[in-house]
């Protein structure tokens, strides 16, 4: 059975992403990470943060590490 695009309902391609499920977002504490974290959210994904610092948005879940250090993300 060939595999048939997602349409919406007047016959054209649907352009809508698929549903998202964990997301993990490097640096999602702040600025564009933050942003991208917020985009996974709204599309009904869930956005794991790992940053050095605490998330703006305390509603995520987040762990503080540093990548940088090879030691931290190990853990």
């Amino acid at each position: 059975m060939p595999h048939a695009e997602p349409t919406t309902r007047d016959g054209r391609a649907d352009a809508r992403p698929a549903a998202l499920g964990r997301v993990l977002v490097t640096g999602g504490a702040s600025g564009l990470g933050a942003a991208v974290a917020a985009a996974v959210a709204a599309r009904g994904g869930t956005p794991i943060v790992l940053d050095r610092d605490a998330p703006v948005d305390a509603t995520v879940d987040h762990e503080r590490v540093d990548l940088a250090s090879a030691r931290a993300a190990e853990r």
